[in-house]
């Protein structure tokens, strides 16, 4: 594997530890224990500004996924002279598929779920939304980097 794309996998890893991790973090361990001891305007208020530095992150993170992404896709396809074995184009795209799923998921935190915080107190609905969203795109993340695994087998 020559440096460039030791470095792209590397770039590639990192940026998905970052988006995956960071839910992850927020979700199982952090969130819950803040929530405990903060009276729920200021829980809403840090909600708020934490989500928006994720969503922040979180989108260079993607953004960074798709260019290594498309990179990995390429290098491997000029060695197999872009002959993909059916089992590699199966997982291939079942990961593809989870990607797309916590996209939709990071769209919905950036559109609809935090600027519904913003607007004001909204009765732990948005919250609750916000908390299933990372939840969910720290579940989907592992089965992709599971898949992601199962590519190089």
């Amino acid at each position: 594997m020559t440096s460039l794309r030791l470095a792209n996998l590397w770039l590639h890893l990192f940026a998905a530890s970052i988006w995956i991790g960071v839910s992850a973090f927020l979700t199982m361990l952090w969130l819950p224990q803040v929530r405990k001891g903060i009276d729920p305007v200021s829980w809403e208020e840090l909600l708020l500004r934490l989500g928006r530095r994720y969503i922040r992150w979180a989108w260079l993170a993607v953004h960074i996924l798709v260019l290594t992404g498309i990179f990995n896709l390429l290098s491997v396809g000029i060695d197999t002279g872009f002959a993909f074995p059916p089992a590699f184009l199966r997982r291939l795209i079942a990961k593809l598929v989870i990607v797309l799923l916590m996209v939709a998921l990071q769209v919905g935190l950036s559109v609809i779920w935090l600027p519904r915080l913003a607007r004001g107190p909204s009765g732990g609905v948005a919250e609750k939304a916000i908390r299933r969203a990372l939840l969910a795109t720290s579940i989907a993340g592992a089965l992709a980097l599971w898949f992601a695994l199962m590519l190089r087998s």
